[in-house]
């Protein structure tokens, strides 16, 4: 049964096999993909639980929001070089959904990506986007803008389950040999808890993740590595 993110996994089979790809996971080997998409499910819900206990509202479905357009996001009102609030539309009237800090915007005209500084919802068919650098170029009325999602926190989640399950695999695995851990093993272990760590204590932004009202301090959830 595949994995159906955000519902019951961060990441696919294919992101943990991506960790490792000299030991590929499948349906004959053990862990066999059966038992590794499960542990996938098992690992999303620990993850959703610290994150719960960290202060974030799960599962996070709104970490790649996008603005939803009828035909093509357009600027709605001119703007001059060096100006840094810009105002889009829809061609056919009904833009809707968000931008939020980190997404990316290019203009036509310009091979420049600019950065959004502030998180908005588009209104009435109407967005009003603050962007860093400032224009190099002017826009006129009805210039196309091409609008890309930041990615980061479903990234980060995506890598941070892969490398849960990549290090319970490689655990199983090892420990039917020598009942020891490989040295990969290690290496997934703490490249997790750095994960989890840099995320937990805010070192990390989970850019476009929603904040419940009562928030954890600091560190108050662990990854705690397993013998």
């Amino acid at each position: 049964m595949a994995i159906t993110i955000p519902v019951d996994g961060y990441c696919e089979l294919t992101d943990v096999n991506s960790l490792a790809p000299q030991r590929t996971i499948s349906s004959t080997t053990k862990p066999d993909d059966t038992q590794a998409e499960e542990m996938i499910r098992w690992w999303y819900a620990e993850i959703n639980m610290m994150l719960a206990r960290a202060g974030y509202i799960t599962p996070m479905t709104n970490i790649a929001t996008q603005l939803l357009a009828g035909g093509t996001i357009q600027v709605s009102e001119a703007v001059v070089v060096d100006d840094y609030l810009v105002e889009l539309k829809d061609s056919t009237g009904v833009l809707a959904g968000r931008v939020i800090k980190g997404d990316l915007f290019l203009f036509s005209g310009d091979t420049m990506y600019y950065t959004v500084a502030n998180t908005v919802d588009a209104v009435d068919n109407l967005v009003t986007v603050e962007l860093v650098p400032k224009l190099r170029i002017a826009l006129t009325v009805g210039l196309t803008a091409a609008h890309t999602p930041n990615l980061a926190a479903a990234r980060h989640l995506k890598r941070l389950n892969a490398l849960c399950v990549a290090a319970e695999a490689e655990r199983a695995t090892f420990s039917v040999a020598t009942n020891e851990e490989s040295e990969s093993n290690i290496v997934f272990e703490d490249q997790k808890t750095d994960l989890w760590n840099a995320i937990s204590s805010g070192r990390l932004t989970l850019i476009g993740a929603q904040r419940s009202r009562k928030v954890s301090p600091p560190g108050s959830a662990r990854i705690e590595r397993r013998g």
